[in-house]
């Protein structure tokens, strides 16, 4: 969290420094990544300050829908407590995330470079109970469900994206990199009525990304 305050006030002095030359822009992407076995649909929208030299600085924040998909994907112990079990959702794995992404670019004329990283946001999903458990014996009524609460590489679904891109036109903008992205499983079973936690579960993908982003200026 320390360098989510350390980014935030470099952004603010940023600001300040330039506030008599910027100009506020918002965005609609439209992205998807995938992989042999795993995909992820994204939706989002953000606004950015730009500023600088032919406003080519840019940084804002908005929100991001991840849909992760993965077929027989394996989610390894993420505590102590189970570092060493490993959890496959049958036939497959998916959540849905919303979070609060942060956005870092640098535009040239008709290229960019950037960055954007979750902070933290909400996943649902589905209960899952056709599960294959490696490391222990599983327990009676075993069943999981995506971690509701989602923060920056450290708990929950989140996505990271490093990309460049260019704009064949103002209003729009193609992009295409790499995603890496955190997905997570909170699983529990039942014991003499009552539900007793098994711990989360966590799964790491890096894949290639293309993405769509209309431009609005205001």
């Amino acid at each position: 969290m320390k360098r989510f305050f350390i980014l935030q006030i470099l952004m603010i002095w940023a600001i300040g420094v330039s506030a008599q030359s910027m100009r506020v822009s918002e965005h609609f992407t439209l992205g998807y990544s995938f992989g042999k076995k795993e995909s992820a649909p994204t939706l989002g929208y953000h606004q950015m300050l730009a500023w600088g030299k032919n406003y080519a600085l840019r940084a804002g924040s908005g929100i991001r829908i991840t849909a992760y998909n993965g077929k027989a994907t394996e989610f390894v112990g993420a505590s102590n407590a189970n570092d060493n079990l490993k959890i496959t959702a049958l036939p497959k794995g998916n959540m849905y995330a919303f979070n609060i992404p942060l956005h870092f670019e640098l535009h040239g004329k008709k290229g960019l470079i950037g960055a954007n990283i979750d902070l933290l946001g909400l996943s649902f999903g589905k209960n899952r109970d056709s599960l294959n458990l490696v490391g222990i014996r599983r327990p009676d009524s075993l069943s999981i469900k995506p971690t509701s609460l989602n923060l920056l590489l450290g708990r929950g679904t989140t996505n990271t994206e490093v990309f460049i891109g260019f704009k064949p036109q103002e209003e729009i903008m193609i992009r295409a990199g790499v995603s890496m992205i955190f997905a997570e499983y909170k699983a529990q079973y039942q014991r003499d009525g009552n539900e007793v936690d098994f711990g989360r579960f966590r799964h790491r993908v890096v894949m290639p990304f293309i993405s769509v982003v209309f431009n609005f200026e205001r």
